[in-house]
């Protein structure tokens, strides 16, 4: 079997392409996350600031502590929403979008009602909506956006989440629009889909030590729930200069979960 030779110094080439690389990634830009109070949105708030970005937040309420600048707005409000978007024109050329905002209302299909999906989808979907509609201009102005959807490996298939899948997949759908439509603005659009990942709203569900707990575990791969910062550090490379060619894809950060599902 041939032996393979690793050198020892790095060629000037390849330094100087990891310099540039390096310097690419902290071009400092202005990227707004919704739902960023807590959870993956406060994550990825810490993580974007952490590369040199500068930061606006935005949720109903404000967090204690936050890396950046702060909105507080409620995004299930359309006239609300519609608020932030004027100020985030009249203060910010936005260059990144992480719309993280969102709800889950477990329900099976009997106990589904209309008040419920129009919650989902009004803070999921429209709010996504409204909020890219508004700066999407000043992206393609500028020649250069990213927009990311926080998504869910819901839509593969779950009980009890009538309304919320629903609102993840049409999360999926304009994922996978956006990036055909604004490609050639230099504007990419993906999401992300989590699995378990260790916040409030999933210990509402899944209690530590719980059989609820130990039933989805056994489901994951890796045999562990993930943390907010697995997500955020995905999210930050999608808002970076490096995946500059990346769009229109839906990246599932679940321990292996949905690859898993059809071992059961």
């Amino acid at each position: 079997m041939a032996t393979t030779v690793v050198p020892t110094e790095t060629p000037p080439l390849l330094e100087d392409l990891s310099a540039l690389g390096h310097i690419a990634n902290r071009v400092p830009r202005t990227m707004v996350v919704t739902g960023a109070s807590r959870g993956m949105g406060l994550a990825t708030a810490e993580k974007l600031a952490a590369y040199g970005h500068k930061v606006v937040g935005v949720a109903r309420t404000a967090p204690e502590e936050f890396p950046g600048d702060f909105i507080q707005a409620d995004l299930s409000d359309e006239r609300s929403t519609a608020r932030l978007v004027k100020r985030l024109g009249d203060r910010y050329q936005v260059d990144g979008l992480v719309n993280n905002a969102g709800n889950v209302q477990p329900g099976s299909l009997e106990e589904a009602t209309s008040h419920d999906l129009r919650d989902s989808v009004e803070i999921h979907v429209r709010a996504a909506i409204q909020i890219a509609q508004s700066l999407i201009p000043g992206m393609r102005e500028r020649g250069w956006g990213r927009i990311v959807n926080m998504a869910s490996v819901v839509p593969l298939g779950s009980v009890r989440r009538t309304t919320y899948g629903a609102a993840k997949g049409a999360l999926i759908a304009l994922t996978r629009g956006w990036a055909a439509e604004l490609g050639a603005d230099n504007i990419t659009v993906n999401a992300v889909g989590p699995g378990a990942i260790d916040t409030v709203l999933l210990r509402n569900n899944f209690p530590v030590g719980s059989e609820a707990e130990a039933r989805y575990l056994r489901m994951i791969p890796m045999g562990r729930v993930g943390h907010p910062e697995e997500v955020a550090s995905v999210i930050a490379f999608l808002c970076s200069e490096e995946a500059s060619y990346v769009t229109g894809q839906v990246i599932y950060i679940d321990g292996g979960y949905s690859a898993g599902r059809a071992m059961f």
